[in-house]
């Protein structure tokens, strides 16, 4: 079994917990056809008395907040819920908090914005992979006239 195939998190997706792998989202999701929504990720770090401490919460929610401000999407109290993820989370190990929030789901495409629609949701914690110094390089271009 390849890496990609073993990782399945549990994520949160519109009020319901379940496996990355079972999760989905209709492609009528304006995120996915106009890219209408915001992204917030934010580390938690591995503490010596277990358990995971974020690293500073109220800023990346504050962010996350005027984010959805700005393309008027409302705040409908996910603060909550994503501090309740992070805070039953059960893991060892650092990780990052990936959050999404598309307007979400119309009945069809167009560039106004649709009246009465719910914002998808998703919440994904996963264990934070950190890349060496000499790895990242690998990824840059050199010697090449690019910049």
């Amino acid at each position: 079994m390849s890496q990609a195939e073993a990782w399945n998190p549990t994520v949160y997706l519109n009020d319901e917990w379940g496996a990355l792998s079972e999760a989905r989202i209709p492609v009528m999701d304006r995120g996915f056809i106009f890219g209408d929504g915001v992204y917030e990720v934010m580390p938690l770090h591995a503490q010596a008395a277990g358990g995971r401490r974020s690293f500073r919460l109220t800023q990346h929610l504050a962010r996350l907040k005027r984010s959805l401000t700005k393309i008027r999407i409302d705040d409908a109290g996910w603060r909550g819920l994503i501090t309740r993820a992070i805070e039953s989370n059960e893991g060892a190990g650092d990780a990052l908090v990936y959050i999404q929030v598309t307007r979400g789901v119309a009945t069809r495409r167009g560039h106004a914005f649709p009246a009465g629609i719910t914002p998808t949701v998703f919440i994904m914690i996963a264990p934070l992979v950190y890349v060496r110094p000499a790895s990242r390089m690998s990824f840059c271009f050199t010697g090449s006239g690019m910049t």
